[in-house]
């Protein structure tokens, strides 16, 4: 999350880069790039999501736009 603040990422729901609550991590949408804190996406992304390095994740809006 630091990292995100030092780079000048913020949420595209709520605007804000740091968030203090616990399993609300900004994950990256691997499509469009931008950011989201789980708790601001729709549907709430999992922590094991959020926590996966591995995962390849896509926002709500590009999920729509690939069908």
């Amino acid at each position: 999350e630091d990292l995100a603040i030092d780079l000048g990422v913020s949420c595209s729901v709520c605007d804000h880069s740091e968030n203090k609550m616990t399993g609300n991590k900004l994950v990256e949408c691997h499509e469009c790039h931008s950011h989201y804190h789980q708790k601001c996406h729709e549907p709430r992304v999992s922590d094991e999501d959020a926590n996966d390095l591995r995962l390849v994740w896509y926002c709500t809006l590009c999920i729509k736009k690939m069908r």
